[in-house]
Order: C-alpha cells, then sequence, then structure tokens
C-alpha cells in the first residue's frame, strides 16, 4: 500500500491557486469596478451564460490569475457557446503569451464544436513581456 498523504499539500496549493485565480486581480480592484457599476469578467460571463453551464479552460494558465483572460464552453438558451472574457482586474486586461494561447484554444474549440465564439472585450491589449 501507498501512503497517500503525501498528495494532501499538492491538492491544496492547488486549490489555493484555483482560488487565487478565480479572485481575478483581488477582491479591492473587483470591489471597485462593482462600486463603477461594472461587472468584472466573471461577473459578465455568469450573466451571459446559463446558470452552471460554465466549463473554465486554463485557469492557472500565464503568471498572473487566469492570464487576464477567463475562457471556457457554456450555454445559451441551451445551446453551446465558447465565450472569453478578458479581465480588466488583472493588469488591466491585458493580453501575455499564456492568454494568447488561450484564445487559440478557444477559437479551435469553437472552430472543432461549430459552436459561436463569444468574446467580451475590454482589455488594454498586448502586455509586451
Amino acid at each position: 500500500m501507498s501512503d497517500d498523504s503525501g498528495w494532501d499539500s499538492t491538492l491544496e496549493d492547488l486549490e489555493r491557486r484555483r482560488q487565487q485565480a478565480r479572485a481575478m486581480g483581488g477582491a479591492d480592484k473587483v470591489a471597485q469596478r462593482r462600486a463603477e457599476g461594472r461587472l468584472d469578467a466573471r461577473g459578465r460571463i455568469d450573466g451571459l451564460l446559463d446558470a452552471g453551464s460554465f466549463t473554465e479552460i486554463g485557469t492557472l494558465a500565464g503568471p498572473v490569475p487566469a492570464d487576464a483572460l477567463v475562457a471556457g464552453v457554456g450555454a445559451i438558451d441551451g445551446r453551446p457557446v465558447a465565450v472569453g472574457a478578458e479581465d480588466f482586474t488583472t493588469m488591466g486586461g491585458s493580453i501575455g503569451p499564456a492568454a494568447t494561447r488561450k484564445r487559440w484554444r478557444i477559437a479551435d474549440i469553437a472552430r472543432r464544436e461549430r459552436i459561436p465564439l463569444v468574446m467580451l472585450l475590454e482589455g488594454a491589449g498586448h502586455r509586451p513581456p
């Protein structure tokens, strides 16, 4: 029998990283957006898609939370759709290398599955290395 206790710290670290990515640019920046009457990237996706239908890809991609691009697949009125939303709370929603790869991946999923691709754009453009 193997000792599974070695996985505990790894799984805890993975969950911590997922929570950090889901927090986007942090509680202060998200609260500021809400105070301005604006939705954050996850809020825009939640408002667009059917409740509970979103499956995210690339959550841990990049050096910053989700590399400032929340992307995945979901449904609108029961119909499948691919979606991406730039996260302005993280580096102004600028496009880094991981976000570029996620854009290509979500576009490829939409093409292969023959479903619409909806991009919710609000970023600052290219992020220099």
